[in-house]
C-alpha cells in the first residue's frame, strides 16, 4: 500500500477484513466496511492507524464523488447499509451547496420505505454494491485490500465472484488474502457435521 501510494498519485486503497467466524457474520461485511470508509468514515480511521495519512487525503479527495456515485448507483443502500444521519452530517458539514446533498435528504426522507422494501430483496442490495464499486474506479483507480477471506460468508463470496466478473476495463485491483490452513480446518468441522 505504502509503496502505491508513493508512485501512484491517483490512486485510491481501501482495506476491510471478515469476521472470525464463517458464516455466521453480516452479510457483505467487508464491502461494507470498504462502502462506510468511501463514504466518509475516515477521520476515525485514520486516527487509529488503520488508515495511513496519504490514503485519508485520497479519500477525502475523492468523497464527494463517491458519494453522488452512491446516490446514483447505490440509492438503496442510504439507510439500509450505511447511516444516513452520519452520511447527511458529513455532507452539511463540508460540502453543503454539493448537488448531491439535496438527492441524499430525498433519500434520508424516503428511508424507512427504502429500508424495508430492500430487506425483502436481499439481490437488490448485491447489485448495488457492484454498481457502486464499478463505477468508482472511473473516477480514480481504486485498489480493495480484502482479509481473512477464509471466514467469509457466502454472500461476500458470491458478490466477490460476481465483481470479479466486472473487473474487464476497470480500473480497480481486487486483493484478497487468506489463511489456508484455517479454511482447510473450517472445512473438516463442516465435513465432519454433515
Amino acid at each position: 500500500t505504502r509503496r502505491t501510494l508513493a508512485q501512484y498519485s491517483d490512486v485510491v486503497v481501501v482495506g476491510s477484513s471478515c469476521a472470525a467466524h464463517r458464516g455466521i457474520g453480516e452479510p457483505y461485511l467487508p464491502f461494507l466496511e470498504i462502502l462506510h470508509i468511501l463514504s466518509g468514515d475516515i477521520e476515525s480511521r485514520r486516527q487509529n492507524g488503520t488508515l495511513l495519512p496519504e490514503q485519508a487525503n485520497r479519500l477525502w479527495e475523492l468523497w464527494p464523488a463517491t458519494m453522488q456515485t452512491l446516490i446514483d448507483d447505490g440509492p438503496g443502500l442510504v439507510g439500509s447499509m450505511l447511516p444516513t444521519k452520519s452520511l447527511l452530517l458529513s455532507a452539511q458539514t463540508f460540502t453543503p451547496d454539493a448537488p448531491w446533498v439535496h438527492d441524499l435528504q430525498r433519500l434520508a426522507r424516503k428511508e424507512s420505505t427504502l429500508a424495508s422494501s430492500i430487506t425483502t430483496q436481499q439481490g437488490l442490495y448485491f447489485e448495488q454494491i457492484i454498481r457502486v464499486l464499478s463505477s468508482l474506479p472511473r473516477l480514480s483507480p481504486l485498489i480493495l485490500l480484502l482479509d481473512d477471506l477464509q471466514w467469509a460468508d457466502d454472500r461476500t463470496l458470491s458478490l466477490l465472484f460476481h465483481l470479479g466478473r466486472r473487473l474487464d476495463g476497470l480500473r480497480l485491483l481486487v486483493i484478497g488474502a487468506y489463511r489456508p490452513a484455517d479454511l482447510d480446518s473450517q472445512q473438516c468441522s463442516q465435513d465432519q457435521s454433515i
